[in-house]
């Protein structure tokens, strides 16, 4: 039951409407890693569980068994990881799982067994690699990558495997799905002229079964004619307004070529072309996407008050103390460096990968919408982990706001002033789109917390891991971005001291180019926190009106003796 719970909290995570919120993470490094890293463990859990598949008398999956055996205890697992450190590194990882595992996975959804499906969910899938796909596309999107220079492996210098023509058509094909047709045109044209540059097609290259084109299928040795390139680049081609150029590709298809969906789809649509699409990206998006490729710190729009500055923060005793940095006043933003150990942050990834599971989006009604793999969560509760505790408590010391969880646990109804723990594990592409952390909407799972704990006042956001490129925390309305820094924190009120929610705060995390992405986040709550945080005297106080009160504990200031 508690576990159910736990799950329903995942949702929130996501919880506020899906116009603006997105969850587009389809694979946790953590998950890819533990993947190669137990593949034999997993293999024979499968074996195990489904002895009758894994035999003489079954011979592909039999020979594919023992095959699997010989290329894992032969390979290089340490070269394997650092593959995982690069996009593409990545993606053909992802790819050679989910298409390698293809029979064997088919054949244990038919036989129905438990602990078979259960192992067999640690091996990536289609949907993974489909999500993988949609990440090269968002790295190219936010960070202005040229998509030539992404297939040579060339990311902002950072270099690694090459792209071949079949994957080039997928990511385009992936593009075209979500209705990226100007990036679409990009690795379609690319596809077709290394198809034309290829001397013979790769044997070794697999794809998906459900990738097929209605009308025909593909050769078994050439997973993407040059037909279905070019009627998917056609298709696209009409979408972007190039007319001419796709009447001029229409006419290089035989007819033979027709048989193939796309061609026939082309064909159809030159008699009546689709309408153009035009960009309708929000300021607030090419504001994040600027900010992410800024990488660094930058100090925001509202730099100019002098109570901006960088201080020391008691806790426990006088002279143990944290380096704090606040960079904005509008929205109240600041740093908190080394809030943690190496030790601790160590501790709570381990204690995380054990109760990760996947995210999904959560519409207004309550209703799971979307069951697209997101990055993997877990919360832990103060009372399940001395770590998760020791770490609420300095929150608490360093931010003066209360972050005590109820002894009976945070679901129920009872009051607490924070939320667990959530450690967040982002893969290939990571990230989440631009929102507010606030509940905006009621649904059965907020309006238990709203009714009992209040909103989300507060949002302290712990960084356990550096990440090489990207993976920065973006405020478009602040023109303000903080990179991530091992051990470091950002802080921020997503409600004023009146009240009402400071809109600035709108944010976003960066996707993750390369390298890892491990966070933690502790939101506060408004009614375990109304008299560590009050209302100003003025009607417009700024929490750094507020900040000397706050921190006094609104204790009345002793007054000078004065000198005789």
């Amino acid at each position: 039951m508690a576990d159910k719970k736990q799950n329903k909290m995942m949702l929130l995570l996501c919880v506020v409407g899906v116009s603006f919120v997105s969850c587009d993470v389809f694979t946790s490094m953590a998950r890819i890693k533990d993947m190669v890293i137990n593949e034999l463990q997993i293999l024979n859990k499968i074996k195990s569980a489904v002895p009758e598949l894994i035999s003489p008398e079954h011979r592909d999956l039999y020979n594919f068994y023992k095959r699997r055996i010989e290329e894992i205890q032969g390979r290089n697992l340490t070269q394997e990881l650092e593959r995982l450190n690069h996009p593409n590194g990545a993606y053909y990882i992802i790819q050679e799982y989910a298409m390698s595992y293809q029979p064997l996975r088919q054949a244990v959804i038919a036989s129905g067994k438990p602990n078979a499906l259960t192992a067999m969910a640690e091996i990536a899938d289609d949907e993974d690699v489909s999500g993988a796909q949609a990440s090269l596309l968002r790295l190219q999107e936010v960070f202005t990558l040229n998509p030539e220079d992404m297939i040579k492996g060339n990311y902002l210098k950072y270099k690694g495997p090459a792209l071949n023509s079949t994957d080039c058509y997928f990511v385009g094909k992936r593009a075209f799905e979500i209705g990226k047709y100007h990036m679409g045109e990009k690795w379609l044209t690319i596809a077709l002229e290394l198809k034309k540059k290829e001397r013979k097609p790769d044997p070794n290259v697999q794809v998906p079964t459900n990738f097929g084109q209605v009308g025909g299928e593909a050769p078994k040795d050439d997973p993407a004619p040059e037909a279905w390139i070019r009627g998917l680049l056609g298709r696209t081609l009409l979408r972007v307004g190039e007319i001419e150029r796709a009447r001029e590709l229409y006419r290089t298809l035989t007819p033979a070529d027709h048989a193939f969906g796309d061609v026939y789809s082309f064909g159809q649509e030159l008699q009546n072309v689709p309408r153009v699409e035009s960009d309708n990206t929000s300021k607030d998006l090419k504001d994040f996407y600027r900010l992410c490729s800024l990488q660094s710190k930058t100090v925001g729009k509202f730099a100019g008050d002098p109570r901006l500055k960088c201080r020391y923060v008691s806790v426990y005793l006088p002279y143990f103390r944290f380096n704090e940095e606040i960079v904005s006043n509008l929205p109240y933003v600041s740093l908190f460096y080394e809030v943690i150990s190496n030790r601790e942050a160590d501790a709570i990834k381990q204690e995380a990968i054990s109760k990760m599971f996947r995210g999904g989006i959560v519409g207004s009604s309550g209703h799971l919408i979307s069951a697209v793999r997101t990055s993997h969560i877990a919360f832990i509760e103060d009372r399940e982990s001395k770590v998760a505790k020791f770490i609420s408590k300095r929150i608490n010391l360093l931010t003066k706001l209360e972050t005590k969880i109820n002894d009976k646990g945070f679901h129920g109804d009872h009051q607490s002033a924070a939320e667990p723990l959530q450690v967040v594990n982002y893969g290939l592409g990571g990230h989440y789109s631009i929102h507010m952390d606030h509940y905006e909407s009621r649904t059965t799972d907020t309006s238990r917390i709203l009714d009992y704990s209040g909103n989300r006042m507060a949002t302290f956001l712990i960084y356990l891991t550096d990440v090489e490129r990207g993976g920065s925390t973006a405020f478009p309305r602040a023109d303000l971005v903080v990179s991530p820094v091992k051990r470091s924190a950002v802080f921020w009120y997503t409600f004023k001291p009146d009240g009402s929610v400071d809109d600035l705060t709108l944010h976003a995390g960066c996707p993750v180019l390369v390298g890892e992405k491990w966070i933690i986040n502790k939101w506060v709550l408004t009614k375990g926190n109304s008299f560590t945080r009050r209302c100003g005297l003025k009607k417009n106080a700024t929490q750094l009106d507020i900040d000397p009160e706050m921190r006094r504990g609104y204790k009345p200031k002793r007054k000078k003796k004065m000198a005789r």
